[in-house]
């Protein structure tokens, strides 16, 4: 029989039982509320990755930077931060910091080390790229493509012992690769084996007689083996004029040639074809070059010292043919090369033209400061 004493120092049978419950509801608010901030951040990491799928980057950016201060480890959003920042913002410090990122956390996934190696080859940063490319082909060691593109590195860095190394596992792999014959035969003329050079860009041309990389670097054999004479020929009918729009390649290299030839004046000529083309080229990928009297005058100067003349003047007609209002200056620069031809009076029609182009100019800023008081006194 349980005493009065024991009976009183139990809690009663209801006051327990109400605080199992309150206990149990609070761990299922607690519960429940976790399980609501987790399908939160669910929707909001989905929603932020499918916008950055899309062309909804600016849309994307902020959530995923949320996303990451909360989630850092996140792979996922890491991965989707980087790649916008490469292909839709080009933002060279973000998409470097979170490609670096993503290879930090997917250090056996070859994805981000390949877009981390186009970004640097993007930025010409050959030394950067190499680490990214041995480590590439650690995961994938038949990755042909990938160990190609670390020879030419090695290569272009100037490791060509390294270079020769890959470069020869490159040719167990595919020995038909005309592309790897002449990267192989630019690694032996850097280690000085131009026989061995000269014999690899041969077989090039024999199978490719108008392969340009082949014939460039055969014109350079010549040249650094003491026979300027071949190559001159070999650039003259074979590269010169047949292998660019622009005209330009090959021009440094006959230049260089000349110059080993004793044929100095020669080589001053062309040096100065090529800086004429080079303008040119630049003068024809700007959009409104026909009113740009600065780069009109580069590429008409370039034309005069190299002694092309008529070329000058038929470049400058053609400007006042499809632009009759062009500045000034084009008439200025055409009063100039008539000078040169001796066409005297030429030269002073262009000149007067240059007068009344720039009196009109004058006159039409005038009128557009009388236009703008007005408006101003009407406005007041």
């Amino acid at each position: 029989m349980t005493t009065p004493a024991v009976n009183a120092s139990r809690p009663p049978v209801r006051m327990y039982r109400w605080t199992v419950a309150a206990s149990v509801l609070a761990v299922l608010a607690l519960g429940g509320f976790f399980a609501w901030r987790w399908y939160q951040d669910q929707a909001a990491r989905s929603e932020a990755l499918l916008l950055a799928e899309g062309p909804h980057f600016d849309e994307a950016q902020p959530l995923l930077l949320r996303l990451h201060e909360r989630e850092p480890q996140n792979v996922a959003v890491v991965r989707a931060l980087a790649l916008g920042y490469l292909y839709r913002t080009r933002q060279i410090p973000q998409t470097r910091k979170f490609l670096d990122r993503w290879c930090e956390l997917a250090p056996g996934d070859p994805e981000p080390y390949r877009l981390r190696l186009g970004f640097w080859l993007m930025q010409e940063m050959v030394p950067s790229a190499i680490p990214d490319a041995e480590h590439i082909l650690e995961l994938r060691p038949k990755d042909y493509e990938t160990r190609r593109k670390l020879v030419q590195l090695l290569l272009a860095d100037g490791r060509y012992q390294q270079a020769e190394k890959e470069g020869l596992r490159c040719f167990l792999e595919n020995p038909k690769d005309q592309e790897l014959w002449l990267i192989l035969a630019n690694i032996y003329r850097g280690l000085g084996q131009l026989a061995k050079a000269a014999d690899l860009t041969d077989q090039i041309l024999r199978t490719a007689p108008d392969h340009l990389g082949a014939l460039k670097l055969r014109a350079k054999l010549y040249v650094e083996t003491g026979q300027p004479e071949p190559a001159i020929r070999l650039l003259r009918e074979h590269v010169i004029g047949k292998t660019s729009p622009d005209g330009t390649e090959g021009l440094y290299e006959l230049s260089e040639a000349l110059v080993r030839a004793g044929r100095d004046a020669e080589a001053k000529k062309v040096l100065a074809e090529l800086e004429w083309r080079q303008a040119l080229g630049i003068w024809s990928r700007y959009e409104h070059r026909d009113d740009n009297p600065g780069l009109q005058e580069r590429v008409v100067a370039a034309m005069l010292a190299a002694g092309n003349t008529e070329d000058a003047v038929h470049f400058l007609t053609g400007i006042l043919e499809r632009n009759p209002q062009a500045p000034p200056a084009t008439h200025q620069l055409l009063a100039v090369c008539f000078d040169k031809q001796g066409q005297s009076e030429r030269a002073r029609e262009q000149r007067r033209l240059a007068e009344r182009s720039q009196e009109h100019e004058q006159q039409g800023r005038q009128g557009g400061k009388q236009t703008r008081r007005q408006g101003d006194k009407e406005s007041k």
